[in-house]
């Protein structure tokens, strides 16, 4: 028999293996309240896909009213991408890239915050985008960042060269 001390991990998935509602158990227990890098085990123990596991803890976190604290980017996050923003209000995937090793946040939160920013300014926050951004000037912007005009769209068919191929 091994006598090396058990880990608080090792002991859990005993104390898991033994027990009648492991979700349950995994979740008020040991208070782990997503599956993260346990799901295999999880699915072993339990018979579930990790589909059904999800959703089993999400009714835990749902009943229990646990909601996700919405990340406060700290000053000096926020002072880099507002300089940023005041260069150029729209980026390319390098420059989100670059911005997220900055400042340490994901290159999805950094889009996220610079689309939220352009719309802030321009006064749609919370409305569905209509016309372009007019906090940007359009010469400014440059082809591969500007948004596409649609093939459909009314500027488009009313143009002398319509019934041409898309851009």
């Amino acid at each position: 028999m091994d006598d090396s001390p058990k880990t608080p991990r090792q002991k859990m998935w005993e104390q898991l293996k033994k027990s009648p509602n492991v979700l349950k158990d995994y979740y008020y227990v040991f208070r782990n309240r997503w599956i993260g890098r346990n799901r295999n085990m999880l699915m072993e123990l339990t018979g579930l896909t990790e589909r059904q596991i999800k959703d089993t803890l999400q009714a835990f976190r749902s009943k229990d009213s646990f909601e996700l604290s919405t990340p406060q980017h700290t000053p000096e996050q926020k002072r880099i991408l507002t300089e940023a923003f005041e260069d150029f209000c729209y980026l390319n995937s390098e420059r989100i890239t670059e911005l997220a090793k900055k400042t340490g946040l994901l290159p999805q939160q950094v889009a996220t915050w610079f689309s939220r920013e352009r719309r802030t300014r321009d006064g749609t926050i919370g409305q569905k985008r209509k016309k372009p951004d007019a906090s940007c000037d359009e010469e400014d912007v440059s082809e591969d960042t500007k948004p596409k005009k649609l093939y459909f769209s009314i500027e488009n068919i009313l143009s002398d060269d319509f019934p041409q191929k898309k851009e």
